[in-house]
């Protein structure tokens, strides 16, 4: 079940600290289910066809239930990959 949350409205979901999450702009969802609560943003991206292609056959074999799934299981990825290879170094003058 996905709800869509008005902008400026405070939400609070189950398994965080006790502080609420405050919305501060944009459309932001909040999905439940069995086992998680998740409170996402809708991005606007745009793909070359054969990759979308990829994400549809993906979805298709039943690796992911659709492509949102995909592409946030992707994105989880390439951050791992920059955190793990790229150690943030201090910008003098920079606090």
């Amino acid at each position: 079940m996905t709800e869509q949350v008005p902008e400026q409205k405070r939400v609070t979901f189950h398994g965080t600290a006790p502080e609420d999450v405050k919305i501060r702009r944009g459309a932001v969802y909040i999905t439940r289910r069995e086992d998680y609560t998740a409170v996402t943003r809708v991005i606007s991206v745009k793909l070359p066809v054969g990759l979308v292609d990829q994400l549809n056959e993906l979805v298709e074999k039943g690796f992911f239930q659709n492509r949102s799934d995909a592409v946030r299981e992707a994105v989880r990825l390439l951050l791992a990959k920059y955190k793990e290879t790229r150690v943030p170094q201090p910008v003098p003058g920079v606090r």
